[in-house]
């Protein structure tokens, strides 16, 4: 096995620790007090998936109002609906291009990624936003095609979107990659056990991207945005109800968008919403192991609406 040395010694490396952690803490509480500038995005060509309902779309139309020089490129698996999130962003005069498109497929992500290089050149910012939750239900009640389809989609699918983008920006030493994960993706809850997997595997492989770009010092930021409970469609068949007197509140995708985009021109790195009560549920889970998902599944109760 190889031994993996720092040469600095135990102390050195103890040093290191104490000092690399009070160094982060400094760092995220000077964050809250003041907040860097919103960098500018004009002349970036950011692609987004799943744009043509939810996040993905009020994403794009936020920026379409807020940063209008930008390009646009909106990937969907829904053409209507997509057509129609390109449509409204090109009558706001913003430069908006629609592909429809399954991420999951291989084949068909490198394809349409040659396509944009084609149509619009290459891609600066991605944000990886396409994901499904095919039913709030026990694991023993997962069809297979529940699994593969949920894993292909939220996990699998930014590999491929990755290979084809990456490359480019690291070349160019710049570039951003924003990931919609889940506050799901740091804890397992109830009933949520397959897409509560697939967020765990999606911050980890954004995570360890991240490090990978860092270790060869790539200039590439990481923004991973961990929101609760969405009103889309992704949760529409699943009820939520708390017994906290002041429970985690159901964000509007509209909010969430701004909250994004913001956070990413800031930089963030970590963005938890709603901003207090999901950093304190990951918080919770973190510093009760391993009895805090017990702890918060008595608070949180997820239940399915759809008939059986």
């Amino acid at each position: 096995m190889p031994s993996i040395t720092t040469g600095r010694g135990a102390f050195g490396d103890f040093v290191y620790l104490i000092t690399s952690i009070f160094g982060a803490y400094f760092q995220y509480l000077m964050g809250l007090m003041a907040k860097p500038p919103l960098k500018s995005l004009d002349r970036e060509i950011i692609l987004i998936t799943g744009a043509g309902n939810g996040i993905g779309r009020e994403m794009c139309l936020y920026l379409g109002e807020t940063c209008p020089k930008v390009t646009l490129v909106c990937w969907d698996i829904m053409k209507q609906s997509n057509d129609e999130t390109v449509n409204t962003l090109q009558t706001m005069g913003v430069k908006a291009y629609g592909y429809n498109i399954d991420i999951s497929n291989r084949e068909r992500v490198s394809e349409c990624a040659a396509q944009v290089r084609e149509d619009v050149g290459d891609v600066t910012v991605i944000i990886n936003n396409a994901g499904v939750l095919h039913k709030t239900s026990s694991f023993l009640n997962l069809t297979p095609t529940d699994i593969e389809r949920t894993f292909n989609v939220n996990t699998i699918s930014q590999c491929w979107i990755l290979r084809e983008f990456l490359p480019n920006m690291v070349e160019r030493n710049s570039g951003h990659v924003i990931t919609i994960c889940s506050t799901t993706g740091h804890m397992g809850v109830a009933n949520f056990s397959l897409y509560s997997a697939s967020k765990c595997a999606q911050r980890g492989l954004i995570e360890s991207i991240s490090l990978e770009m860092e270790s060869k010092n790539v200039h590439i930021n990481f923004t991973t945005v961990f929101p609760g409970f969405i009103n889309t469609q992704l949760i529409a068949n699943t009820n939520m109800s708390s017994s906290l007197p002041m429970p985690m509140r159901t964000l509007e995708p509209k909010e969430v968008a701004k909250e994004i985009i913001e956070a990413f021109r800031r930089n963030e790195e970590h963005v938890y919403l709603p901003r207090g009560n999901s950093r304190l549920l990951v918080l919770i889970n973190n510093l009760l192991l391993p009895k805090g998902g017990n702890v918060l599944r008595n608070l949180y109760t997820f239940e399915s609406t759809e008939k059986q």
